[in-house]
C-alpha cells in the first residue's frame, strides 16, 4: 500500500511537459499558418496590382488609337470638305461657260434638237449633262445648290479644327497623367486587397529599372508625341484612309463620241473626239489639302499631214485648305489625271488659286510608340510594355504571434517573444509582372479549327486598339537588360 501511494501523481509531471510541449508546436503552426496565408494574399494581391496597372496602360494605348483614328477621320473629312468646295467652283464654272464653248447644250435644253446635232460628235452621255446643267443654270438651281455647299465647307472646316484640338488636348492629358492614375489605382487595389487588415506597400519591380512608360532602353518613354516633319506615318495613314474612298482620290470620266472624228479618219487609224473630265485631291506636305477639278473638250482636226488636239476648257474649280505660311507648291501633284490629261484647264485652275487657308492647321501632332518600335532596331517585333510591381508587408503587421496586428503578447520581455517569426529583412515581400501587348482578336473568319489562316504577322501600332494585358513572367529583368536598361 506505502508503494503504490508513493507512485501516485508521478504521470501528471509528464503531462504537464506533454502539454507544454503541445502549446509550443501550437504557437509554431499558428506562425506556419499565418505566414503561408500571409504569402498567398500578398502574392495574389501583388498579381492584382500588376494586371491592374497593366490594365491602365493598355486602356492608355487603346485611347491614343482610338483618338489616332477620330483625328484620321476628321482629315479624311477635310479632305471631302475641300473636294466638295473644289466640285462646285467647276459645276459653276462649267454651267457659265455652256452659252460660248457648247451653245448646242443650251439648244437642247431648249428643245432644238436640230441646234443640238453637233453634240453627237461628243457622245450622249454628255449630251444628256449639258442640257440638264443649262436647264438647271436657268432656273438658278445651279447657284442654290454650290453657293450653300461652299458656305457649309467654310463653316465646317473651323469646327473639325475644334474637334481635333479637343482630341489632341485628351490624349495628351491621357499620357501625362498616366503615372499618378497609376500610382492610385496600385495603391487603391493593394487597400482594398487589405481593408481592415493592416498596411501594405506598393513600389516598382526595383528602384534601379526604369519605368517601361517613362523610358525604354535609354530611347525615351514608351509612347512619345511626333510633330513637323515626323509626322510621316500619320501622313502615310491619312492618306491610306483617303483612298478609300473614291470622290477624294479620282473624280474622272471620258464622253467619247459616238463618230470618229471625219478629219482625222485614216485607214491606219480611227480618232475620236473626247471631253474628258479629271479631279483628284492631294494632301500637300503635311499641311495642306488641295482639290482640282478640270473638264476639256479634246477636239481633233487635221493639219497638213498629221492629226492634231485642240484642248477646249469647259469648266475649272479648286479650293485649299492650309496652315498659314506653309501653302504649298503642287508640282509633283496629278490631281486625278488633270495635270496630264487636262494641261490648258488645269493651269487656269492652278493659277486661279486663291484663299485663306479655311483656318485648317495642317496634320495634327500625335502620339505614336516610340521609334525604337517603330523605325529603330525592334521595328520588326511584337511591342511589349512590362511593368512590374514589389509589395512589401512589415512583419508588424503580419497576423502572427510577434505582430501588432496580431498581437498575443502584451510586454516586451514575454516569453513568447521566443517564437517570432524572424521574417527575412524584417518584412515579406511579393513581385509580380503585368505585360501589355498588341494582338488582334481572332474572328471565325481568321480561324480554322482552333489555327490562324496564312495571313501576314500584324505588329503593333497606336492605330488600332488592340492592346492587351496579361501576368507575364515576374523574371523580367532579362527583359529589361534586352531593351538596354541595366539594373
Amino acid at each position: 500500500m506505502t508503494s503504490k501511494k508513493h507512485q501516485s501523481g508521478q504521470a501528471l509531471i509528464f503531462g504537464l511537459f506533454v502539454l507544454i510541449s503541445g502549446l509550443a508546436a501550437l504557437f509554431f503552426f499558428f506562425n506556419v499558418g499565418q505566414l503561408s496565408r500571409e504569402k498567398t494574399k500578398l502574392v495574389n494581391t501583388a498579381d492584382a496590382v500588376a494586371y491592374s496597372a497593366g490594365v491602365v496602360h493598355a486602356r492608355a494605348l487603346n485611347f491614343n488609337a482610338y483618338s489616332n483614328r477620330a483625328l484620321i477621320a476628321n482629315e479624311v473629312l477635310i479632305a471631302q470638305m475641300v473636294s466638295l468646295s473644289s466640285w462646285a467652283d467647276y459645276v459653276d464654272s462649267w454651267a457659265a461657260n455652256l452659252p460660248s464653248v457648247h451653245p448646242e447644250c443650251v439648244a437642247a435644253a431648249s428643245g432644238n434638237w436640230a441646234g443640238a446635232a453637233g453634240l453627237f460628235s461628243f457622245g450622249v452621255d454628255y449630251l444628256l449633262g449639258c442640257a440638264a446643267l443649262q436647264l438647271a443654270n436657268q432656273s438658278n438651281l445651279v447657284a442654290l445648290a454650290t453657293e450653300p455647299t461652299r458656305r457649309a465647307v467654310a463653316a465646317a472646316i473651323p469646327a473639325i479644327e475644334v474637334n481635333k484640338a479637343a482630341l489632341l488636348a485628351a490624349q495628351t492629358s491621357i499620357n501625362l497623367s498616366l503615372i499618378v492614375e497609376r500610382a492610385l489605382v496600385m495603391n487603391a487595389v493593394a487597400s482594398a486587397n487589405y481593408a481592415g487588415d493592416g498596411v501594405v506597400s506598393v513600389d516598382l519591380f526595383s528602384p534601379t529599372l526604369a519605368d517601361d512608360w517613362q523610358g525604354v532602353g535609354g530611347s525615351g518613354p514608351f509612347v512619345r508625341q511626333y510633330s513637323g516633319d515626323e509626322r510621316t506615318r500619320f501622313r502615310e495613314v491619312t492618306l491610306a484612309a483617303a483612298s478609300t474612298d473614291p470622290f477624294i482620290q479620282q473624280r474622272s470620266w471620258t464622253s467619247r463620241s459616238l463618230l470618229p472624228d471625219p478629219g482625222c479618219l485614216t485607214v491606219l487609224s480611227v480618232v475620236f473626239d473626247e471631253v474628258r473630265r479629271r479631279g483628284g485631291t492631294e494632301l500637300l506636305g503635311f499641311d495642306e489639302w488641295r482639290a482640282v477639278d478640270t473638264q476639256s473638250h479634246h477636239d481633233r482636226f487635221r493639219r497638213k499631214l498629221s492629226c492634231k488636239e485642240n484642248e477646249i476648257p469647259t469648266g475649272v474649280g479648286e479650293q485649299q485648305a492650309f496652315k498659314p505660311g506653309f501653302n504649298q507648291s503642287p508640282e509633283a501633284a496629278t490631281f486625278g489625271g488633270s495635270r496630264n490629261d487636262n494641261p490648258s484647264a488645269h493651269g487656269q485652275a492652278v493659277s486661279g488659286a486663291s484663299g485663306t487657308g479655311m483656318g485648317y492647321t495642317g496634320l495634327p501632332t500625335y502620339h505614336d510608340l516610340n521609334e525604337v518600335w517603330v523605325s529603330g532596331a525592334q521595328r520588326n517585333e511584337n511591342p511589349k510594355l512590362l511593368h512590374g510591381v514589389r509589395l512589401t508587408r512589415s512583419a508588424t503587421n503580419l497576423r502572427t504571434t510577434d505582430g501588432t496586428t496580431g498581437q498575443i503578447r502584451t510586454r516586451s520581455d514575454s516569453r513568447i517573444g521566443a517564437y517570432d517569426t524572424a521574417v527575412a529583412g524584417g518584412e515579406m515581400a511579393a513581385v509580380s509582372t503585368s505585360e501589355v501587348y498588341f494582338e488582334r482578336p481572332a474572328t471565325q473568319a481568321d480561324n480554322i479549327f482552333g489555327a490562324r489562316t496564312n495571313r501576314p504577322r500584324e505588329l503593333g501600332s497606336l492605330f488600332n486598339p488592340y492592346w492587351q494585358v496579361r501576368l507575364a513572367s515576374s523574371n523580367a529583368v532579362g527583359e529589361w537588360l534586352r531593351q538596354g536598361v541595366t539594373p
